[in-house]
């Protein structure tokens, strides 16, 4: 945990400040960046070319509507990981990167999948735990089905770089996130807030 210390986005940070670390470490590795994203995005609109959404907004009967619906879930998976695989190849080469200047983009994809599964299993488990909470927010408010999004997203901020400092043990990785999410909690909310209305 000690050499992280050194990590340029390591240190307390307010919006200008936070805003200016990413923007001069996105300059500095910015060829590295640009390839992953670009090969990353070319993969996704390969796969996504195998989905025709045409032909379901001209389907008018529910039963063929549906058929045609899960002949996409195999195209929507491959999308579903493959974002999650370049998640994790990105958010690693950021996190170890400065640290370590031999971690190349060939040592980040391979160092970086001992912590998909864990990663992969987390999504799951969160996507479970954030259907039923929106379900519930939306029974008792529209505004708790908001306040749930954002809390869900808080904690999945948090998920891979705690997984990728602390370990790969899933139980630890989503008390850590837990607790971190809670340690500042509104502030947390906020800022994920605003990061929501920039994107």
């Amino acid at each position: 945990m000690d050499q992280f210390s050194n990590h340029p986005l390591y240190k307390k940070h307010n919006i200008d400040s936070a805003l200016s670390s990413l923007w001069d470490f996105y300059k500095k590795k910015f060829v590295a960046l640009f390839i992953m994203s670009l090969v990353i995005s070319l993969i996704i609109q390969y796969i996504s070319s195998l989905v025709n959404i045409q032909e379901l907004s001209s389907t008018t009967d529910p039963a063929l509507f549906i058929e045609k619906l899960k002949s996409f879930m195999v195209p929507i998976l491959i999308i579903s990981l493959v974002s999650l695989l370049s998640n994790t190849i990105i958010q690693y080469y950021i996190i170890y990167n400065p640290i370590n200047n031999g971690n190349t983009v060939l040592r980040s994809v391979v160092r970086s999948l001992k912590y998909f599964i864990p990663y992969l299993i987390i999504m799951i488990l969160l996507a479970f735990v954030g259907t039923i909470a929106i379900v519930l927010g939306i029974f008792v408010l529209i505004i708790g089905a908001f306040f749930a999004m954002l809390y869900i997203v808080t904690l999945y901020l948090f998920i891979l770089p705690v997984m990728m400092v602390e370990g790969i043990n899933i139980g630890s990785t989503i008390s850590r996130t837990i607790k971190l999410a809670h340690r500042n909690f509104w502030s947390n909310i906020g800022w994920v807030a605003v990061f929501i209305m920039i994107m």
